[in-house]
């Protein structure tokens, strides 16, 4: 239900991260719409270090923006 623009935006962020791949929906039968995205098993030690550094930095605005995503 979120706007296109927002969706193109987090579509566009997960490519550029090494941490997420994108998995085929078996849900969504042939059509290419409808991948999902998954943390690559191979990348959660790079995402858990980031997870760590971004805690360290600002942990009150991380709770600020989970709040309410």
């Amino acid at each position: 239900t979120a706007p296109d623009g927002w969706k193109n935006s987090v579509r566009h962020n997960l490519s550029l991260n090494k941490c997420f791949e994108k998995v085929e929906n078996k849900m969504s039968g042939s059509s290419r719409k409808g991948c999902l995205w998954a943390l690559n098993p191979a990348k959660i030690d790079k995402m858990e270090e980031e997870m760590q550094k971004w805690k360290r930095k600002d942990l009150p605005a991380i709770r600020r923006s989970m709040a309410n995503p």
